[in-house]
């Protein structure tokens, strides 16, 4: 109700008819006409179950995945006032590695909680959960694909607390079960082709120093040509 009362009001008083409104009423076209084409494109961009089977066999490590079970001791921030919560960085190394050796020594993982885990200090996990890739900060990741079930990680510092995993076991999902997602992958990367080679095909040439915006404010736009030589300035 108040946006039709206003814009009556603006009709009234004819905004309609100002510069200002002419240049932003220009701008929403072109919005809207780019929204509809990239939209035209991701409907008529289709992905075969050739292709979705065809990048499966070609990057199957990118979908290994390892269960972990993982521990994590948090740490003070550097300067912190007395209170907070965490241990300072050398006890929190120390507990690390004290809980990292049980680990290594193939120590029930339900008993090193029970030893270890302090609320809110420490978390020991004694369930697996699965990890992918790019779900871990890179270099952790990196470090645990690479072992073998039943191995550890170093000790890393995540800033605010440190951390490592035990890898429990390796799998590869499923063509089944990564399908949509390489599907996703490949539609981007078709739309991605067709937007550059749209760019690289158009025959329209705008000067960006031109469309900056003035110490006065903006001028006013100017249809933009479609063949034919590049545009200038008048």
């Amino acid at each position: 109700m108040t946006l039709l009362i206003l814009s009556q009001q603006a009709l009234t008083h004819h905004l309609d008819s100002t510069p200002a409104f002419k240049e932003l009423l220009a701008q929403s076209r072109l919005r809207i006409l780019a929204s509809q084409e990239y939209q035209r494109i991701v409907q008529e961009t289709v992905v075969t179950p050739e292709e979705t089977s065809k990048y499966f066999a070609a990057h199957q490590s990118e979908f290994d995945e390892i269960q972990v079970l993982q521990v994590v001791v948090r740490k003070k921030p550097q300067g912190a006032k007395e209170g907070t919560p965490g241990f300072t960085a050398e006890d929190a190394k120390t507990r690390a590695e004290e809980i990292r050796k049980a680990f290594i020594a193939g120590d029930d993982p339900k008993k090193i909680a029970d030893k270890y885990q302090v609320e809110s200090l420490v978390r020991v996990d004694v369930q697996p959960f699965t990890v992918h890739h790019g779900s871990m900060r890179q270099d952790m990741e990196k470090v645990a694909f690479e072992l073998q079930p039943g191995q550890v990680t170093e000790v890393f510092d995540l800033g605010q607390a440190l951390a490592f995993v035990k890898v429990v076991s390796h799998q590869t999902e499923d063509l089944k079960t990564v399908s949509a997602r390489i599907e996703n992958t490949l539609r981007q990367q078709k739309i991605n082709a067709a937007l550059e080679a749209l760019k690289k095909n158009a025959k329209v040439w705008m000067d960006d120093a031109y469309f900056a915006a003035p110490p006065g404010g903006r001028p006013p736009l100017r249809p933009p040509a479609t063949t034919g030589a590049p545009l200038t300035p008048q």
